[in-house]
């Protein structure tokens, strides 16, 4: 299985990030295999998807963010194999303090 390394920066908020780059991957046909929060700073995906999505992909991502460039891989266009993508996001706006309150539970 072959691996691209991609870095992004975003100066949006994290939450709607987030949740645009959830959508981008399930539109080529992505699938979200594991993931890792750093505060509210950073966001490293691992993510699977067939090689003839990840131009589309790159794409839909550059015009979200600032992205690393694609480095030249040659992609086949026709290949339905899966790579691994390990994408990871540092959000701009992010204080590095992130803080996650949980209520009071009586009893």
């Amino acid at each position: 299985m072959k691996k691209l390394n991609w870095q992004g920066i975003s100066g949006e908020g994290r939450h709607k990030m987030i949740a645009a780059v959830r959508d981008a991957i399930d539109d080529q046909e992505g699938c979200i295999i594991n993931f890792n929060i750093l505060s509210d700073l950073q966001l490293f995906l691992m993510i699977e998807i067939p090689e003839n999505k990840i131009s589309a992909l790159y794409q839909t991502l550059e015009q979200m963010m600032t992205i690393s460039p694609m480095n030249g891989e040659h992609l086949n266009s026709k290949s339905t194999k899966e790579w691994v993508l390990f994408l990871n996001i540092s959000f701009s706006t992010g204080s590095g303090n992130l803080r996650v309150e949980v209520p009071e539970v009586p009893g």
